[in-house]
């Protein structure tokens, strides 16, 4: 849906039960910045609309500015901007 405030908002159709909301966001995630579901974590938010995911980048591509300037497109092409 974009951005609100400095946070990306995104709209599930899953319902928040029994963490199929949780789990369709890190499906959605990472479908969209093209990273496997086990890099992505909820790390706190877990049962409120307002969430932080911590995206983990494989030990060679931790420094990788090239890798990070991917993530931030991605990022930046799901809000719309």
């Amino acid at each position: 849906m974009g951005v609100h405030g400095d946070a990306l908002k995104i709209k599930l159709t899953a319902p928040p039960v029994e963490g199929k909301a949780n789990k369709a966001c890190i499906q959605f995630l990472a479908r969209c910045l093209e990273v496997a579901k086990s890099d992505l974590e909820i790390v706190s938010g877990h049962s409120s609309c307002t969430k932080q995911i911590h995206v983990e980048l494989s030990p060679r591509e931790r420094t990788g500015i090239t890798e990070k300037a991917r993530l931030m497109k991605a990022l930046q092409d799901l809000a719309g901007e």
